[in-house]
């Protein structure tokens, strides 16, 4: 599974720059990307969690403090 994330991430890398040749307004770019991969993500989460919607039940746990705790600080490491 590493190679082919390795192989996948080099693959993307190499169409983001091309595509950046062609249409050099990067941000646009960076919010296309992200705006696909989550509309991605959701429709694959939705499939695979189908039938079990107490998956999607926010509950006041360790894990919302520990996922609220990442969010907060993952964001200092772009700045």
């Amino acid at each position: 599974m590493i190679v082919v994330r390795c192989f996948s991430w080099s693959c993307f890398r190499v169409l983001q720059a091309i595509t950046l040749t062609s249409y050099p307004d990067e941000l646009a770019v960076s919010v296309w990307i992200c705006l696909l991969a989550t509309i991605e993500g959701t429709i694959v989460a939705l499939i695979m969690e189908r039938g079990n919607p107490e998956v999607w039940a926010i509950k006041w746990n360790t894990t919302l403090l520990a996922t609220l705790y990442c969010v907060t600080n993952s964001n200092y490491i772009y700045i």
